[in-house]
């Protein structure tokens, strides 16, 4: 059940089991760079985990042209793949960003930090390239053998690169410790007092495994971070009674995801109109979370609430039951830019 209440902030989490599954990993719209300007008229957001769409109409509120930039940050991921050697980072699945229609050149703005530093500067002086930067666990994983015993080797790069990074301290033995960061940048000029339409759309990085399946004997903590009431707690005691798309760890099945709505603050004042549109996969499922606003149901499989001068505070976090998702996004390789 989808209930009105004060949000809770959650952190996001990319954590890893090995025989568990994935913990979702939350990405979310575009940026703006701060405007008084440039304000949204309305965002409808369609939220399911096996795609997110988003579409904006921003509107230049002034008599004079102003000029931007758009932008879209990934979540940030390790240079080193995980144990599973699953690669749950970098370009989600399906990405696309449109411009009134079109598709538009952008450029990628590329950061690796270690230990609360920058250390982009460090890694390029070490011989690597921001190929090399943005692919690193990519190409790690690729070698199809215990990289944790193998680490950075020839295949990946060459013998005075590894050496060179060993001298500015940037990996251990041969195992790189930074954190990558990658984020598209689009420039924009918007015209006095128009109207721009941006969608973008990618596959989410949902959670996989036990992460997102539900035992009602220790549902505790999934009951009070998505709202879940009485009567859906109810309803999905009945089902695990039933054993209802149980599975082996004897959980109901499901996933869970997490969108970023925070960035929607960098225009001027508030969300227009906010449309939230929520979709199943089949009849069957129910879906939980926390936020102000009353759904009512478009069809069997959606369901959508509106708000007017919405000004997001906290991210979401959308719990699916007695789903049976396939694997969200793998992630890919971040592209340098599409010009």
């Amino acid at each position: 059940m989808i209930k009105k209440i004060a949000y809770v902030l959650f952190l996001l989490s990319a954590n890893v089991l090995a025989n568990d599954g994935f913990g979702e990993l939350g990405v979310g719209g575009i940026v703006l760079d701060k405007s008084q300007d440039i304000l949204i008229k309305s965002e409808v957001l369609d939220i399911s985990y096996s795609e997110i769409a988003v579409a904006y109409e921003f509107q230049n509120d002034s008599e004079k042209a102003v000029s931007t930039k758009i932008s879209f940050p990934l979540p940030g991921y390790s240079s080193m793949p995980e144990v599973s050697g699953v690669l749950y980072q970098g370009q989600p699945d399906d990405f696309a960003v449109e411009v009134n229609g079109k598709k538009r050149p952008y450029k990628t703005k590329v950061q690796a930090v270690a230990d609360n530093k920058d250390i982009t500067e460090l890694l390029l002086a070490s011989g690597l390239s921001y190929a090399d930067i943005v692919a690193m666990p990519f190409r790690i994983n690729a070698q199809k053998t215990d990289y944790y015993e193998n680490g950075i080797d020839a295949e990946i790069l060459s013998a005075q690169q590894i050496e060179k990074l060993r001298e500015n301290g940037l990996i251990d033995d041969r195992f790189p410790r930074w954190q990558i960061f990658v984020t598209y940048v689009w420039d924009y000029t918007f015209e006095p007092k128009s109207i721009t339409n941006v969608r973008h759309r990618y596959r989410p990085f949902i959670a996989t495994g036990t992460w997102g399946m539900y035992d009602p004997e220790y549902a505790a903590e999934k009951i009070e971070q998505y709202c879940i009431d009485k009567k859906l707690e109810q309803k999905l005691k009945r089902l695990y009674q039933a054993g209802v798309n149980v599975t082996p760890y004897r959980m109901i099945d499901g996933t869970q995801l997490e969108y970023v709505l925070k960035t929607a603050t960098s225009w001027k004042g508030a969300i227009k109109e906010f449309t939230l549109r929520l979709h199943k996969g089949h009849k069957t499922e129910y879906i939980s979370l926390c936020f102000p606003g009353d759904f009512k149901k478009v069809n069997d499989l959606t369901l959508e609430t509106k708000l007017y001068d919405f000004v997001p505070v906290d991210d979401l976090k959308v719990l699916f039951l007695n789903a049976s998702p396939n694997h969200g996004s793998n992630g890919n390789i971040p592209a340098l830019s599409n010009e």
